[in-house]
């Protein structure tokens, strides 16, 4: 699509290690840096992709990443309060359920009004 012209030049810093006769140090001294400028016009416009459906399956992908995250903190907070002794009065075994059942509230209700917005498209 584009070509990269990498010519030799002076080296761009002075390398005075024991390694300077490296070939490797030689290669990325004498290597120039090229950014072709591209023009506006060649970038293809997001209005002319058509965008395409997730797949409703797609959901349930999404359920079962967030059902695992939540088994592993659930599970580290109820080791946490078993092996804790200090931690077995009723507030903060209520406060992390709280946090616990708001993180899942939160996470469903995103993945449920986020999943109407998801699309995709393959751009050339």
């Amino acid at each position: 699509m584009y070509e990269l012209n990498v010519e030799k030049t002076k080296p761009h810093f002075a390398c005075h290690s024991k390694y300077a006769g490296n070939s490797k140090n030689i290669l990325f001294s004498y290597m120039e840096y090229n950014n072709p400028h591209i023009p506006i016009a060649a970038i293809p416009q997001f209005q002319e992709i058509p965008l395409q459906r997730v797949e409703p399956d797609y959901k349930k992908v999404l359920y079962f990443n967030w059902s695992i995250v939540f088994a592993i903190v659930v599970g580290i907070l109820v080791a946490v309060f078993i092996l804790n002794k200090e931690l077995h009065v009723w507030w903060p075994i209520t406060l992390a359920v709280l946090v616990v059942l708001l993180g899942m509230v939160l996470t469903v209700a995103s993945i449920e009004i986020g999943f109407k917005n998801k699309s995709w498209a393959v751009r050339d």
